[in-house]
């Protein structure tokens, strides 16, 4: 049995494009987690959450460059939450493996 795990982060570098300077991306995303799927299956699937629901397109943007610099803290700050809300020891430390130190969690 899976739990949905529901994450919000903010991109801050979506103000750089708005017309309206303090505006700001909102990406949200649903994990699901199993206790009893493999850890490395666990962590591919909620890193290709994280990339879906941090997606945004090069012309939205305004270019590969601000792509680059909204959508990889996004990813990196839902991954990190995720990983963070499901409690599991284990996948923690695979994370923590896996971006060579300790995360932050914000």
């Amino acid at each position: 049995m899976s739990n949905p795990i529901e994450i919000l982060a903010l991109a801050s570098a979506c103000a750089a494009i708005a017309s309206n300077p303090v505006e700001t991306c909102e990406f949200t995303a649903q994990f699901d987690y199993a206790p009893s799927a493999e850890i490395e299956a666990t962590y591919e699937q909620f890193e290709k959450t994280a990339r879906k629901a941090c997606f945004v397109g090069v012309r939205e943007v305004g270019g590969v460059g601000m792509k680059n610099r909204i959508e990889q803290p996004c990813r990196n700050s839902l991954l990190a939450k995720a990983v963070l809300e499901t409690g599991d020891a284990t996948l923690i430390a695979h994370h923590q493996a896996k971006v060579g130190s300790k995360t932050e969690y914000q």
